[in-house]
Order: C-alpha cells, then structure tokens, then sequence
C-alpha cells in the first residue's frame, strides 16, 4: 500500500493523536467484523461496524466509506459514523476523483494522511475553505482494494483537531480496508447475480417462444420418456397443458411414445450428447406443428424453446397447394396453345400431301408418262405425311405425359427445315438468309415447340412484306451463342416495315393482332412456348429494317 503523508508545518500542534483503544481491542474488533462478514449479508451493518471500529482506532471524530461507481467514475457515499461532535462535509457525500481529498486520494490510488489541512501544502481542486466549515482539521483517506488488485472504494477519517496517526494505527486502517473491500466485492457480486438472475427471470416469464427444461428417463438404456423440470407462461399458451411440472410427458399426453417416437430419439440424442439439435414435428396429440430448438444444460437433461407454427405450416401447405393447382393450369394452358399451333401445323402437311395426291392422280389418268414427276409427287406425300405423323406424336405424348418432351435440338437443322416448309407452304416468295454459327452445340427443347415458333416468326413477316408491297423480301435468321450464360439466341428478321415501340410492347397480348382475319394468339402462344422451353422471347421496337425478333433457348450441356 503506497502512503502520502502530508505533513504540516513545524508546530507544537503536530504531536501524535492518542488512540483510545489498544491493538489488542482493536484486533478484537477485526476479528468481531471477520465473524459478521462469515456468517451475514448485512452490507450496511457491516459497513458501519467498520466505520466505527476506526474511529475508535484512530481516535477521530467522523468516518466514511465510499464506494466507486465505475459507470460515473464518481465516489458514493454507502456508510458514515460520527462520535457526535461533527457532520459529514457535503463535499464527502457523493463525490468525483477530483473534487475532495479522497478523490483525489482515488485518484491516485494511494492513502493520504493530512495532519493539518490549515498547514498542508495545496490539493489540486480541493477546497480547504470547505472542509475547514465543516470543522474539518485532519483528514486521513485509505483505498479499498480487492484481492484482485481492483479499486472499489475509500475509508476516510476526520478530526475536528490537527495531529499525526501511528504507523500501527494506519496499519489497522489498511486491515480495515481489506475487510471493506472483500464486502464491497461480495455485495457487488450479489447485486450481479441478483441482476442476472432478474434478467432471466423477466425473459423466462415474458419470451414469446415456449420453453420447457426437461430430464430424459431411460429404459433399457434407452430414451422413453422425460420429466418436465420447469416450463414458462408461453409453454402454458402455445400448447394448452398446464401444472406439467414435476410430471412425466407420457402421464400428460397418453399416446405421445406411439406417436411420436422420434421426439424422444432427438431429445434423448442431445440429453446424451451434448449437442443442439433444430427441428419441427407435428403432435398429433395436439393436432399443432411444433418449431423446435433444443440444447443440454445438465448431462442427461435439455432444453426445448419452441414455437407454434400450425398457422405457418397451414399456410405453407396452402400456398404449395396454390402452387400445384397454378402449375397445373400453366401446364393445361400450355397443352391447349401447343394444340391450337399444332392444329395449324396439321393444315400444312395435310394440305400438300392433298396438292401431291392430286397431282399423282393426275399423272396415273394421263398414263404415267412421266415417272419422275410420279415419284416426287408420292415421295411429297410420304415426307407431308411422315411430318404430320411426328406431329401428332410429339401432341400425344405431351398430352398424355402433362409435359412436353424435350431432347437436344440442332438448331441448325431446326432452321433449315422451317425454311424448305416455309418456301413450300405457300406464304409467299421471299429471300431466305441464314447466319449460323457453325460448331453450335444442340439445345435443350421440344422441337415442335421451337419449329412451330420459328414457323410463326416466318410466316409472320412474309405476309407483313407481301401486304406493304416490299420489293426484294427477305427473312434473315441468325443464330449465336450468347457467352456467358450457357444460352442460344436465335434472331428472326423481315425487310418489312417493322414495328413501332406500342406495338412492339403490345405484341404478345393475347388477342392483340393488326390482321383483319388475325385472332391475336400466334406470338402469345409463341412466347408461352419458348417459356415452357427455358428461354424468352422478345421483340425490337423503331427498327427501320423490319421486323425483329429474339428468342433465347439453353444449351442441352
């Protein structure tokens, strides 16, 4: 312990203090106090008692212990003694690290002993005038440590009369001071347990989640049952089961072992282990979903904070429900377009196999002169014939399967056969240029699907070139990889006027058509197809050099 001592100036006033009690009644008194501090929590008792043990042994007029409040950095006055002859000054009661001798003392974490205030050189921002009101003439001020070496408080004595402490007394003071502190700690941390366990208190009664402290019961070594330790207000709300404590589940809810076997494996598996587990189970019991977090506090006990999520769990199960009946009406919806395109598409073979067969009919009447024409005509028929056989194939298995049948698709080839029926089907005479990409891997997709959406893209600026009279037209179909992102894009575009930024946000509408005999569902039906196929399609508004469309489709890799 480091000591000040601030002597004052040569007089015939400093001579030692007389101490009213010897060491051996002082010690009586430490060891009285040791007892007290044993075998009560009388905090403030206890603070007195020492108090007044060093006015005796210092044979001074008034004493004090302050404790440190680390939050403010201020000194607190928690006890006080006086042999009736004087007050404490106020400047004492509550106090900073600055403002009196014992915080200044603090401070320094040292004791200071002033033997005469009126003769002792100047404190820093110690007020003499106010101690000397006070009647305040020697002033002795001793640090509280705990054993740890922290600071938590003061002990001061005052004297109405100047004169000097022995060495013994001081030392008694120091014995003192120790005792103090070991109080000032053990108070504290009662206050902290008493806190924390307030906090706990409040969050156990007022959590919104359930919570329910257990211990496991084992047969046979294993899990079959546990015993309901402690349980809090919301554990009562969420479930409905009330005085559970103390009981077994089994007795509370017959049937929960049969029920629901895995509840007792998971909570016997973190009673045993150690280890948290997060779950959900339903109770059929209680006909409620159950949100579930678990952990051991106790070896062969656990935890279980949980919430009731029955509402959730209906909701989600409704949603999934919703979600199943939307997917099926998608998927009906996409079968009808697919229909609706492939009836069309059946019109084209039917229609050139009918041209064909009329025109081999008409070579077998004039004789079948000429053999060659004979045998194109019925190779047209088997190629027209063939083609709406597949068609009808491909519309089968997707209406009998709910889903269309997807396979890697060359694109190329995919292209080229639109082409040659295009330039076959009548829609008019165009220039057909084609920009693909050689090495294109194949994609992933239904080839009527993506043929007949090709074949509406054609057709579609054919007949646009042929109405506005367009001299030289052309169909230029351009096939790229788009790097990056594992796509093709496939661009079709007429030398027809093109389309303004309306009718180019508006297209896909269904029933949205410029064509007097149009019904407005073949570039609707087109995007829902290339959907179902994994990519989009879009169109390019205020292009001066026709009509453009993209479509992007995934590659089958």
């Amino acid at each position: 312990m480091t000591h000040s001592t601030v002597p004052a100036d040569p007089s015939p006033l400093a001579v030692p203090r007389d101490r009213p009690v010897s060491e051996l009644t002082a010690m009586g008194l430490l060891h009285e106090i040791s007892t007290r501090f044993v075998q009560e929590g009388n905090t403030q008792s206890l603070f007195r008692q020492i108090v007044s043990a060093a006015l005796e042994i210092t044979g001074t007029d008034l004493g004090n212990i302050q404790v440190l409040d680390e939050a403010t950095g201020h000194l607190k006055l928690a006890a006080c003694c006086s042999n009736g002859k004087m007050d404490l000054p106020d400047c004492c009661k509550n106090s900073d690290k600055a403002r009196t001798v014992c915080g200044f003392a603090c401070r320094r974490a040292e004791t200071m002993v002033i033997e005469d205030i009126t003769r002792s050189p100047e404190i820093p921002g110690v007020s003499v005038e106010a101690l000397l009101a006070a009647g305040v003439r020697a002033v002795q001020t001793t640090p509280l440590f705990t054993r740890a070496g922290k600071l938590v408080g003061m002990l001061s004595t005052h004297c109405r009369t100047p004169g000097l402490l022995e060495g013994s007394a001081l030392r008694l003071l120091e014995m003192l001071a120790r005792q103090a502190a070991d109080i000032i700690e053990r108070s504290q941390a009662a206050e902290a347990l008493h806190n924390s366990t307030e906090r706990y208190r409040s969050l156990f009664e007022n959590m919104l989640d359930g919570y329910a402290h257990c211990r496991m019961i084992h047969e046979d070594g294993a899990p079959a049952d546990f015993e309901f330790l402690a349980v809090n207000p919301a554990f009562v709300r969420l479930t409905g089961l009330r005085d559970v404590e103390g009981r077994r589940v089994s007795d509370i809810i017959p049937g929960i072992q049969r029920e629901n076997p895995e509840l007792f494996l998971l909570y016997g598996g973190v009673a045993r282990s150690g280890e948290p587990a997060r779950f959900e189970t339903y109770l059929l019991s209680l006909g409620a979903w159950f949100s579930v977090a678990a952990h051991c506090p106790a070896p062969g006990e656990f935890v279980a904070v949980f919430d009731n999520v029955t509402e959730r769990k209906r909701l989600e199960m409704e949603l999934q429900q919703r979600r199943g009946e939307m997917e099926a009406v998608h998927k009906h919806q996409v079968a009808a377009q697919t229909a609706a395109a492939i009836a069309h598409d059946l019109n084209q073979p039917l229609v050139a196999v009918s041209a064909y067969s009329e025109a081999a009919l008409g070579l077998l009447k004039n004789g079948a002169t000429q053999p060659d024409k004979l045998a194109r005509a019925v190779e047209g028929c088997f190629k027209q014939a063939q083609r709406a056989g597949r068609t009808l194939h491909e519309l089968l298995d997707f209406l009998h399967n709910g889903e269309a049948v997807f396979a890697p698709l060359d694109l190329g080839d995919a292209v080229r056969e639109v082409i040659a029926l295009a330039e076959g089907a009548g829609y008019g005479k165009f220039r057909p240029v084609l920009d693909l990409e050689p090495g294109l891997p194949p994609v992933l997709a239904n080839r009527v699907q993506i043929q007949k959406v090709l074949d509406n893209l054609v057709r579609n600026g054919i007949e646009a070139m042929r109405e506005t009279g367009v001299a030289d037209p052309a169909v230029t179909i351009t096939v790229r990889s788009l790097a990056g992102r594992k796509m093709a894009q496939v661009t079709v575009q007429d030398s027809g006027p093109g389309l303004d930024a309306e009718m180019a946000r508006r297209v896909f509408e269904p029933f949205f058509t410029t064509k007097p005999e149009g019904i407005g569902l073949g570039l609707a039906i087109c995007r829902s197809l290339v959907q179902a196929n994994g990519g989009q399609l879009w169109a390019d508004g205020d292009v001066r050099s026709g009509a453009v469309f993209h479509f992007t489709l995934p590659f089958a890799s």
